[in-house]
């Protein structure tokens, strides 16, 4: 009879747990960064807020596929400022347009939305709103 035995390699347990967390790890590490970062404001912002708050958004697009959720925060009776609101949204699209574009804005609809809890939604991402620059 010509049965061929089972091939069997002898190692190290210890070798072999080794070698499996060390391709874990690098598993691990090859994972993309978080690729939606948020940015909570409220409508009434002091004015150095917002350029702090710009300016990380300006390091946060050059990283590659990065994207940034504006969230205008109305709370109580803010909720009735909404055109405020909506300006100060428009004033932020308006100050990134060199290095991010909000999204939905090179379809003709509204690039800022509204939640069910009355705050308002912008997302930004990553490249030049030619609307925007040209003006």
């Amino acid at each position: 009879e010509d049965s061929a035995p089972p091939i069997v390699k002898i190692a190290s347990y210890k070798k072999f747990v080794y070698q499996e967390q060390k391709a874990q790890k690098a598993k691990a590490r090859s994972v993309a960064a978080p690729r939606m970062k948020e940015l909570k404001m409220q409508y009434i912002i002091g004015e150095h807020d917002l350029q702090t708050k710009l300016r990380n958004v300006e390091k946060w697009m050059q990283t590659d596929k990065q994207q940034v959720k504006i969230i205008i925060q109305m709370k109580g009776r803010a909720r009735m400022f909404e055109k405020q609101a909506r300006e100060l949204a428009e004033r932020v699209r308006e100050e990134v347009c060199t290095y991010a574009k909000a999204a939905g804005s090179d379809k003709n609809r509204d690039p800022i939305s509204k939640d069910g809890r009355g705050d308002l939604n912008m997302i930004l991402l990553p490249g030049i709103d030619a609307r925007l620059v040209k003006a």
